[in-house]
Formats: C-alpha cells, structure tokens, sequence
C-alpha cells in the first residue's frame, strides 16, 4: 500500500478536529444549570436588612415563601441553604412561633451543619 503524505490535508483533518473539540467544549460549559432557585430573594433581602419596613418584611416573607414553594418546580433540587432558618427567625419575630420553629427543624433536616446555628437561635427564644 502506497501512502502520500499530504501535509495540507493532514493541517485539515487536524483544524476539524480541533474545532470540533472546542465547539464542544463550549457547548457542554453553557449547559449547566443552577444548583439552587433563588427568585427575587436577593432584592427582598437587601431592601429589608437596609430598611427594615413592614412593606419589605412582607416582600421578603412572599420570596421566602416562593422560593420554598417552588423550588421542586426549577433547576434545584432542595431549598437554598439558610432560606428555612431566615423564614423561621422572621416568623419568631412576628410572633408566630411554632411556625418558626418549624421551619428552623426543616433546616436542620436539610442541612444537618446549620444544626448548632438553628439551636442558639432556638436558646435565644426560650430565654
């Protein structure tokens, strides 16, 4: 068998190649999808901590809620970590307290580390 060696050919074969691994390289980088679905939580959040109304209290409260809700619904799996203590503690402040306390166990259920954060909360209301 008699073979030509065809260096531009060969560049070819090797440009396709190379292209072909970069374009799919890209491709599978732009396909990922967010671990967690946060909603509107960061606006509601920093308007309340800067605020502090009973307007963006309630805002907050609605994207706690939503995120809560629909988690199961978008690209995460389990509710972001420290969405159940933050709507615990907002519920405790607003008297609503086995609600609270409630939602502060289901983020130890979920976040076994968060454990020893949610207990001195919890030390903090029995006092």
């Amino acid at each position: 068998m008699d073979f030509n060696y065809n260096p531009r050919l060969l560049r070819c074969i090797v440009g396709i190649c190379f292209s072909l691994f970069i374009g799919l390289a890209l491709s599978s980088c732009s396909s990922a999808k967010p671990q967690y679905y946060w909603a509107g939580y960061q606006k509601a959040s920093y308007n309340y901590y800067k605020k502090q109304t009973d307007e963006d209290k309630h805002q907050l409260m609605l994207e706690l809620t939503n995120i809560i809700r629909n988690t199961g619904k978008s690209a995460g799996n389990k509710v972001p970590p420290g969405i159940y203590a933050e709507y615990g503690f907002i519920l405790i402040e607003a008297g609503n307290r086995d609600s609270g306390i409630k939602m502060l166990n289901q983020e130890v259920e979920l976040y076994p580390e968060s454990k020893i954060f949610v207990e001195q909360i919890l030390n903090k209301i029995q006092k």
